[in-house]
């Protein structure tokens, strides 16, 4: 996940005045009532800015963007720090889709996805932690769900424009 990373400074620092980042943290609730943490930082772009091309009006509204994260679930056989990494689709900052990876002991992946729909800064969300393994889960299932609700603040890389 290190090489990830660094590609991910390496554009944004290139590119970085038409860029997003979005600092955000989540609290959530899993299906078995366990609470889980989240933190992470998403670094996003206006899709007609990403592919040069003339705007349109639907194309100022999606936003591709790559998410770098953290979670730790309590209450659980073995608590351990998760990170996590997806591609993910905001339509206006008001509802968006993203599928990924959670990384956990050594070198396991398990697949991830998530939802998430509400105010802009304030939204709820849904996630899917699909544990390959019943051995593996932290709570002896293979799916585990969390709903939850995050604050995130979105930020250009060249900082807002003054009036």
């Amino acid at each position: 996940m290190n090489y990830k990373i660094i590609l991910v400074l390496i554009i944004t620092s290139y590119l970085r005045s038409e860029f997003y980042y979005s600092p955000g943290v989540q609290i959530g609730l899993t299906n078995h009532r366990t609470l889980s943490f989240s933190t992470q930082l998403t670094i996003s772009e206006i899709i007609s800015d990403l592919i040069r091309n003339e705007p349109t009006y639907l194309m100022e509204l999606i936003y591709p963007g790559i998410t770098l994260g953290a979670r730790l679930y309590t209450k659980t056989k073995i608590k351990r720090l998760y990170f996590y990494n997806d591609f993910q689709i905001s339509i206006l900052g008001l509802a968006g889709y993203g599928s990924g990876f959670l990384y956990g002991n050594g070198r396991k992946k398990y697949k991830k996805s998530k939802m998430w729909i509400g105010i802009p800064f304030i939204p709820f969300s849904y996630d899917k932690v699909d544990f390959l393994e019943d051995g593996q889960s932290l709570l002896g299932e293979r799916l585990i769900s969390v709903y939850g609700v995050f604050g995130l603040a979105t930020m250009p890389f060249g900082g807002w424009p003054s009036s």
